[in-house]
């Protein structure tokens, strides 16, 4: 449990989550971090705009996640869920496998 705590497991599914119900539910369209910082700020604390940009660069280098730079901002960006990316699992399955990867197979997994 405390490894979990430290690394922010909670917090990630959280977002993950939440990207996810966003895309499957309203739409594709893109959703700005502070957005994704307030809905998910409702249900554990400690989510800001720059919190929520670190923990998805992560995810963004596994292909979860899409992000484009907002316009009229250098530093901020907006994000989206992409199903594509888990290649068949749940959301949860797909981070403990990544989690659990080593660097060589990371870059296996990605590249198919």
């Amino acid at each position: 449990m405390k490894s979990c705590q430290k690394r922010h497991i909670n917090k990630t599914l959280n977002i993950l989550h939440y990207l996810e119900h966003a895309y499957k539910y309203e739409g594709q369209e893109w959703i700005p971090s502070q957005i994704i910082a307030e809905k998910c700020s409702k249900q554990s604390a400690g989510f800001t705009r720059s919190a929520v940009g670190g923990m998805l660069k992560r995810w963004r280098e596994a292909g979860i996640i899409e992000s484009q730079l907002q316009p009229g901002s250098p530093n901020s960006y907006h994000y989206r869920f992409n199903p594509q990316g888990l290649k068949g699992m749940r959301v949860s399955e797909f981070i403990y496998k990544w989690n659990t990867m080593s660097y060589a197979e990371k870059i296996a997994f990605t590249s198919k």
